[in-house]
């Protein structure tokens, strides 16, 4: 008899509409707090909402969601599933993993036994293609022993890059030392940020909005061949979808003779608070 496997995931990993219901996958929503009221993301705000109160110069911080509200999610899935895999985004930009591995403690033996806590090292779009993978590895019936080790080859292939409209929102968020050796000091600049081993790295900057985007995708592009084989490609963004939507043209012309996926979504605010609107994010992993 196949074992029941629960997927659960932080509301960090962004998803199109209506693949969370087709898929079966859990989300706990992570804290948004806006001058100091707290809010559940994708519960009791948006992150059109988000995006408003970082325009409208409020002060936007995120939580991860407390142990209890985690230990509550797998107490109720531990009744009817044999094993849980909970995904969590990068330990190095959250502490959502960290409130996962701490709730555990607080569950009794026969629930605690059932749980896998999985740090992603990934976020929004990346992480999310990750919990999709895992998704289809449960479909094929995989078993949970093996699933983890199935699953990572994927994780480790996956690529991740974003750039932001204005430096402005990472001087605010008080990242901007991180990318000085890179930026200089000049504001207008705009940089190509990927993801490596869990952390955010500056790769590139460009003189010009359209210059970082292109960039973008002629990176995306030497991934994409590099592979050869059918990849699913997720564009998001942070109130640009126009600007998306050339990102995913661009994309979906030279993926046409694989048929890979390309998707357009929206940022969720755990990056969004720190790159604020107007960021374009790309995410890549082989199918």
């Amino acid at each position: 008899m196949t074992a029941k496997i629960g997927i659960i995931t932080d509301s960090t990993a962004d998803f199109p509409a209506h693949i969370l219901d087709e898929l079966d996958i859990t989300v706990i929503p992570i804290h948004i707090f806006i001058d100091g009221e707290d809010f559940l993301h994708g519960v009791t705000i948006s992150n059109k909402e988000v995006l408003q109160a970082l325009t409208d110069g409020h002060e936007v911080k995120t939580a991860p969601p407390f142990p209890s509200e985690y230990s509550d999610c797998y107490e109720k899935m531990a009744q009817s599933c044999d094993h849980i895999f909970s995904f969590h985004v990068s330990s190095e930009l959250s502490n959502c993993y960290q409130s996962a591995v701490n709730s555990v403690k607080i569950l009794f033996d026969d629930v605690a036994e059932k749980i896998s806590i999985v740090d992603t090292r990934n976020v929004t779009v990346g992480q999310a293609l990750i919990v999709k993978k895992a998704a289809k590895l449960r479909q094929q019936g995989a078993a949970p022993q093996e699933f983890l080790q199935q699953l990572k080859p994927y994780m480790q292939g996956s690529l991740l890059l974003f750039t932001v409209e204005n430096l402005y929102w990472l001087k605010r968020a008080g990242k901007l030392n991180f990318f000085s050796s890179l930026m200089g000091s000049f504001l207008d600049v705009k940089p190509i940020i990927a993801l490596e081993k869990g952390k955010l790295v500056p790769v590139a900057r460009h003189k010009g909005r359209q210059q970082a985007i292109n960039g973008m995708i002629k990176r995306a592009r030497a991934e994409y061949d590099r592979y050869g084989m059918r990849q699913d490609i997720w564009v998001a963004h942070a109130e640009s979808e126009r600007e998306a939507r050339v990102v995913q043209s661009a994309m979906q012309s030279f993926s046409a003779d694989m048929q890979s996926e390309v998707r357009v979504v929206e940022v969720g605010p755990t990056i969004a608070a720190h790159t604020g609107p107007g960021s374009i994010c790309l995410a890549m992993m082989r199918i």
